[in-house]
């Protein structure tokens, strides 16, 4: 069974996931859990930069909608409520933290891989990368709320500008405007 209903097709498959899952359908919920623990778990880390922290936050999220079942009634998808709870739950985490412990963790060569589309060949361009890489989280670190969320749901997650918008609340339009106000601030910082 699908439960992929964020493009439009198929909330009426939507609709009976959810009703199974508040009637304490444990398959369906496993489904549910299949099919967005990574995704949300890859958001997580995205924003609390910590594995453990991504971790609990994801199985909290899970844990209280699973207790909370019988009330639950996500308004757009699945998929948006989810993240929706994973940021939520991920930015009150960061408030209860120290900012500088939380955001502190080595680049990878998986990271620069994924930033460049391809891994450093070499010992000298892995450090140039690495380095070009920390200005960039950085940079992406220091920007404000709802502009640095748009950033990493769309660097990071690679979701899409109508999935931002959805999982955010926010219009595609304004998406769009932070994007591109984003974009801007990091070839100033990054020197581009």
């Amino acid at each position: 069974m699908t439960i992929y209903p964020d493009d439009g097709h198929d909330l009426k498959q939507h609709d009976k996931i959810v009703s199974r899952v508040r009637n304490g359908d444990v398959e369906a919920f496993e489904q549910i859990f299949r099919a967005y623990y990574d995704l949300l778990l890859r958001y997580a880390y995205g924003i609390v930069k910590s594995g453990d922290v991504a971790r609990d936050l994801v199985a909290d999220v899970f844990a209280a909608v699973w207790h909370n079942r019988s009330t639950w009634a996500p308004q757009s998808s699945v998929r948006a409520y989810f993240l929706t709870a994973v940021r939520n739950r991920a930015f009150d985490s960061i408030r209860s933290l120290s900012r500088k412990t939380v955001f502190q963790e080595q680049i990878t060569t998986e990271d620069i891989a994924q930033f460049t589309g391809s891994a450093p060949h070499d010992p000298l361009t892995q450090l140039v990368m690495e380095d070009r890489l920390e200005q960039v989280f950085t940079a992406i670190d220091s920007m404000k709320g709802i502009r640095r969320e748009v950033m990493l749901l769309r660097w990071r997650e690679q979701l899409s500008i109508s999935e931002i918008s959805s999982s955010l609340q926010i219009s595609e339009g304004s998406v769009s405007a932070h994007l591109s106000q984003a974009l801007r601030i990091l070839r100033d910082i990054i020197g581009k």
